[in-house]
């Protein structure tokens, strides 16, 4: 049997920008702000999701985002999650929008802002996503003595 020559893989969406931007603004993580590159996010406390918030009373899985050249979808998967402070089931997610995961709002940044740089990020998630501190440092260690 012959076999066909590979051929490039496209996605429905398109090419992802480089980063989704999200700002923790309540919650044990209030102020930071995690950055997710994959094209398909996924939120929630469970250990697998792309972004795992370890909050009391969050759902295994509370939503799903597809990241796409144009636009950026989310698709509500528990009730106690909504958007802009209304529930919904699949919207468009721009900047300024407040994502709401049980007792964690969420603001989506603009993706123009530039993110802290330097060694101050740290991986939440199996699937690769980071929180950055305001800082730049590594959560937990001292800034040298000459800063």
């Amino acid at each position: 049997m012959d076999q066909l020559p590979p051929t490039p893989t496209t996605t429905l969406l398109g090419e992802a920008p480089p980063t989704l931007r999200l700002r923790a603004l309540g919650g044990q993580r209030a102020g930071s702000v995690f950055e997710l590159a994959e094209q398909k996010c996924t939120l929630g406390a469970a250990d697998s999701c792309t972004l795992w918030l370890d909050e009391p009373d969050l759902s295994p899985l509370h939503c799903v985002i597809l990241r796409g050249e144009v636009h950026t979808l989310v698709r509500c998967w528990s009730p106690t999650t909504s958007l802009n402070g209304s529930p919904f089931d699949d919207a468009l997610l721009q900047p300024g929008d407040r994502l709401t995961l049980g007792r964690v709002e969420l603001e989506v940044l603009d993706p123009v802002e530039q993110a802290p740089v330097g060694p101050g990020e740290h991986h939440t998630g199996p699937s690769g996503s980071r929180e950055t501190d305001g800082d730049s440092l590594p959560f937990g260690q001292d800034p040298p003595a000459d800063r």
